[in-house]
């Protein structure tokens, strides 16, 4: 994943206030641990942490948040077993916590300044995580990156620059940084649970080692809204779009489907429903599988529906195939051979139904929603009886 840092005076003047209020805490740290090097005789050194070894959480927790030792962080795609940290996240915006090394190690190196860290995101909305690197013993040698995470297990993989005038030696994590929207400094945040494991700065690994790259992937990805669906989707509703799992949509639907969403879209134009988010380095469209189908119900003719898909981390990169509509049921079938690029990544779905047309209560039923060759269930009728008009 390609990360940017935040820009804008207000992060920078928070920034400011933060590193005031944590330069006592980060020198006495310093004297406990008895970090006397100067910066000049830091020295590089691979810092890995997976937790499985340790008993006692040794990290440091501030301005609101509090971490725990877990063995039951949640599964889902990404999951990782043993040991894992739990950070429950509220407070100040930059609420956090971080470790401190000695003064003699530098987590960056000439020869290698990645690093990686697999991160839980609590859901769906527009969070920001943090990952910081000080100097313990001179909190103005600092560095950060900052990403739009995405919900559930992800593994985070990042370069910074190094300046061997600058040794870092404290990782600092800060999940939820500045709330919803990644903008919000005035601080009170709602509590958000997260989850960290395998933190991993390579440091001075040798640079003939190669450093491990998450792979692309484009699974097979079927949305039927079904008790057993493994898709990971989670629904997002704009522009005034309002949705429901039903169990009672109209007959001629998926055979055998007990579950469909319920969209009624009302409100703006472009009124839409954001229903998939996978994690980075995750395509829903592939080389020779660029169709992606689904089951919908439109109660009139004539109106377009639009699939839509992009990601996130990279504005501008958005991917769209209009289809209009029938009356009744009927597969959709959305090519993206136009406009979709297998050069790219786009990891994130969203539906328009009766996309700027004139709104109306009467409601759009979708299912099976099918990407990269998933295969989902026929319809059991194809709609409603046409009868031709006679002129």
């Amino acid at each position: 994943m390609d990360l940017q840092p935040l820009k804008g005076t207000g992060m920078n003047l928070n920034k400011s206030k933060l590193m005031a209020t944590l330069a006592s805490v980060l020198m006495l740290s310093a004297s406990i641990v008895g970090l006397g090097s100067s910066a000049a005789n830091a020295a590089s050194a691979p810092y890995i942490e997976n937790f499985d070894a340790m008993t006692t959480y040794s990290g440091v927790d501030f301005d609101g948040n509090t971490t725990t030792l877990v063995t039951n962080q949640p599964a889902g795609e990404g999951f990782t077993s043993g040991t894992a940290i739990k950070l429950d996240n509220q407070g100040a915006a930059w609420a956090g916590t971080k470790f401190i090394l000695p003064n003699v190690n530098n987590l960056l190196s000439s020869a290698n300044a990645s690093a990686s860290i697999s991160v839980y995101s609590p859901d769906a909305l527009d969070r920001c995580f943090d990952l910081k690197l000080e100097n313990s013993a001179n909190p103005g040698i600092n560095t950060e990156k900052i990403v739009h995470v995405t919900q559930g297990w992800q593994t985070l993989n990042v370069t910074y620059t190094y300046e061997a005038a600058k040794p870092y030696n404290t990782v600092v994590l800060m999940p939820n940084i500045a709330d919803v929207g990644c903008g919000n400094w005035n601080g009170g945040k709602p509590l958000t649970t997260w989850y960290v494991d395998n933190i991993k700065f390579p440091g001075a690994i040798d640079a003939a080692e190669p450093v491990v790259v998450v792979p692309r992937t484009a699974p097979a990805t079927l949305v039927n809204f079904e008790s057993n669906d493994s898709s990971g989707y989670a629904i997002t509703n704009f522009g005034g779009a309002s949705t429901s799992v039903v169990a009672d949509a109209p007959a001629g639907g998926s055979a055998g489907s007990a579950a469909a969403l319920k969209v009624i879209s009302v409100g703006e134009g472009w009124a839409g429903t954001t229903f998939l988010k996978k994690p980075a380095k995750t395509s829903l469209i592939s080389t020779g599988k660029m169709v992606a189908k689904a089951n919908i119900y439109s109660p009139t003719a004539g109106q377009i529906i639009m699939l839509k898909l992009e990601n996130p981390d990279v504005p501008g990169l958005v991917a769209e195939v209009r289809a209009t509509s029938v009356v009744g049921w009927k597969t959709y079938s959305f090519d993206f051979i136009v406009g979709g690029d297998t050069n790219n990544d786009y990891p994130m779905a969203s539906l328009f139904l009766n996309f700027n047309g004139p709104k109306s209560d009467a409601p759009f039923y979708v299912d099976d929603i099918s990407f990269n060759g998933a295969v989902g269930a026929e319809l059991t009728a194809t709609g409603p009886a046409v009868t031709p008009v006679l002129v």
